[in-house]
């Protein structure tokens, strides 16, 4: 939801650091129970979005479509059993990096 007011919004603050500690709480729970990919997927989305805050520039909308796969991606891996986390990480691989 944040990321979809960041894309209507873009000037909106709010909007922008909901997105970020999103990003940075997922990134930490992910690494804590061991999900690479989940980790890697939040991460990227950080620091992403820590260059955009820096640069003071709006998100493109090439921009928010990445953010919004990325938390599509998260997305996945929450309805996911445990025993297929391995398998999941080996097929989205190249989606991920």
């Amino acid at each position: 939801d944040a990321i979809l007011g960041l894309e209507r919004e873009p000037e909106a603050k709010g909007w922008f650091e909901s997105v970020m500690r999103a990003a940075h709480s997922l990134k930490g729970a992910a690494r804590i129970v061991g999900l690479r990919g989940a980790t890697r997927i939040a991460h990227a989305m950080e620091e992403r979005l820590e260059t955009l805050q820096k640069s003071e520039a709006p998100p493109t909308s090439r921009e928010i479509d990445l953010l919004l796969r990325a938390a599509d991606l998260l997305r996945e891996i929450t309805k996911l059993e445990q025993e297929g986390v391995a398998a999941w990480e080996v097929a989205q691989e190249s989606t991920v990096a």
